[in-house]
């Protein structure tokens, strides 16, 4: 992150917490519409949002937490979603979860934005960004816990 200027970062900031709304938004709307396809767009985006955020990370926190989500989305998968089936009953929690960790995520976004204009360090607050996105992939995934293992489970 060294390697920025002030002007490049509040870019990144800027663009990140303007991704992040939308994809905040996005959710709301699919999830009150029970709108999967939606649903897996909005997943995607968020993917991206977590990308371009998570190569600023550190190299080996971001490797432990890359491991972490793409067990996640291997075990869990888009298909449910995009195929607009029914979810699970933990789908409309894990949205909510989702929800919760994009508005964490957001509030980090201010406060970093907040500390680079005001020449404070920023780098927990960016670090609390990344955190709360790769969170909200989990959860995201999460939606698409399969009907069968839900039954299997009872």
């Amino acid at each position: 992150m060294n390697e920025l200027n002030h002007l490049q970062l509040i870019e990144i900031a800027t663009q990140n917490r303007t991704q992040t709304q939308q994809i905040i938004d996005i959710v709301t709307e699919a999830r009150a519409n029970h709108d999967g396809p939606a649903i897996a767009h909005a997943i995607g985006d968020l993917e991206k949002t977590y990308k371009a955020l998570a190569s600023m990370d550190d190299a080996q926190k971001r490797a432990t937490r890359d491991r972490s989500l793409e067990f996640t989305r291997k075990r869990f998968g888009l298909g449910a979603l995009r195929e607009n089936r029914q979810l699970s009953a933990m789908g409309g929690t894990s949205l909510g979860r989702v929800i919760y960790h994009l508005e964490r995520a957001m509030e980090g976004l201010d406060r970093w934005l907040s500390k680079i204009q005001n020449g404070q360090d920023f780098q927990a607050d960016t670090q609390f960004s990344i955190d709360q996105i790769g969170e909200a992939i989990h959860w995201a995934y999460l939606i698409c816990r399969p009907l069968e293992r839900e039954a299997a489970a009872r």
